[in-house]
């Protein structure tokens, strides 16, 4: 990514609470992010993508015990096959969309059932219609 978010953008917090990641620098886009209270942080690329570790690790070096990831079926694919979650919560409704549906995370064909992603539950409840699902890797 070589830092798309625009200076405007709502996650743009003049307070500099705001930290925008990218693998490609852009001089001018950089300039104008910072301008707009962002830090930006230009880190290695792996398979095209942020290396996540490296991300993980700045994230650390500024304290961050805690990190929450909302995000999609690539990232939260990537963060499971790297082992870089230590908790998954999950919210299931009450609902079936069908096999075209999008995933809940992009993860390889299993070649074999050893190669499963194993968890084990550490909360269940209901959240008005729906399940939240809390669980940890095994």
């Amino acid at each position: 990514d070589t830092l798309r978010t625009p200076p405007e953008a709502r996650v743009v917090n003049r307070e500099g609470h705001s930290l925008i990641i990218a693998t490609r620098d852009d001089v001018a886009r950089r300039a104008a992010l910072e301008a707009a209270g962002a830090a930006v942080a230009v880190l290695p690329a792996k398979e095209g993508r942020a290396d996540l570790r490296c991300v993980l690790e700045r994230l650390a070096s500024m304290e961050m015990n805690e990190i929450w990831v909302e995000c999609g079926a690539t990232l939260a694919g990537s963060l499971l096959q790297q082992r870089l979650v230590d908790e998954f919560v999950v919210y299931m409704a009450p609902a079936m969309l069908g096999p075209d549906a999008r995933a809940l995370a992009a993860l390889p064909v299993l070649l074999s059932l050893d190669a499963k992603l194993q968890f084990s539950f550490t909360d269940v409840r209901s959240i008005g219609p729906d399940l939240r699902i809390t669980m940890r890797p095994a």
